[in-house]
Parts: structure tokens; sequence; C-alpha cells
């Protein structure tokens, strides 16, 4: 085969994908594409276009497999542990939302000191007001905890 000195033709570029040279004609060609940017460009765009069929057996075994005990076990699986972190993100909001109702509302505004004796009852608003603040504390750092734990599940999935 002669020395390529200019671009491949497209013939050539087709003959060298079907393997239809002889040992020292594919070597040249593949030299030539190697050192021109310009075949080796429209070659890696022959490649891209061509497409090879699948194996007519692929989608049967495909079928029998996703039909298979083992992936049908895998996607239940699955399934119930996304329904499981959902549940428990729930229980979760669930007991952060009941705690700071708690705290909020019925804690006794006057209640007992640490000695025993009784302290001064407190206007409601200023209870309100208070307990309300270190509620919303509470929760800004229970939501963080909650999404620090979220975090770390993720991450170990």
């Amino acid at each position: 085969m002669k020395e390529h000195q200019e671009h491949l033709t497209r013939e050539e570029l087709e003959e060298l994908m079907a393997a239809d040279l002889s040992g020292e004609g594919c070597r040249s060609m593949m030299e030539h594409i190697a050192s021109c940017s310009f075949c080796a460009e429209r070659f890696a765009g022959l490649l891209e276009n061509e497409t090879v069929p699948p194996p007519a057996y692929l989608k049967d075994e495909i079928l029998e497999r996703t039909r298979s005990l083992e992936v049908q076990t895998a996607k239940t699986v699955y399934t119930l542990s996304k329904k499981t972190r959902f549940y428990l993100y729930s229980l979760k909001v669930g007991f952060a939302l009941a705690a700071s109702l708690y705290l909020l509302f019925f804690r006794v505004p006057g209640g007992f000191s640490l000695a025993g004796t009784v302290q001064e009852p407190v206007s409601f608003t200023e209870t309100v007001r208070e307990k309300g603040s270190r509620a919303g504390e509470y929760l800004r750092d229970l939501g963080i905890r909650i999404w620090n734990m979220d975090d770390k599940e993720a991450d170990n999935e």
C-alpha cells in the first residue's frame, strides 16, 4: 500500500474500520491517523457513528434476570429502605414539634427553684417570649443535629 502523505478518503477509513486491509496497509493508515489530526477526527467520528446491533438473546436475558428472586429482593429492600428513612425522618420532625410545643406552652410559669422555694409568678407574655426564644434555640440545635445525622446516613450509603 502507498505511504499516505495526504488525507485519507472516506472509503479508505471505512476499509480500515471493516478490517479489509492487509497488515502493512492497516499499519500505514494507522500511522497516518496518529500523525494527522484531521484524519484522526474523521476516523473517530466514523467510529462514534458505528452502531452494533445488540445480540438477539440480550432482551430475553435481561427480562429473565429482572424476574429473578435476587433482583426482586434488592428492589424491595431499596424501596423499603426509602420508606423507612422517610418514616424515621417524619418521626424526628414530629418529636421536635411536640417537644417545642410542650416547652412553649405547658411549662408552669412560676415553678419551683432548686432550693425548693416557690418563685414569683411571671406574666404569660414574658413566659411565652422567654420560652419561645429557648424553644427556638432548641429547635435550631435539634434541626442541626438531625441534618448532620441525615448527612452521615447518606454518606454511609
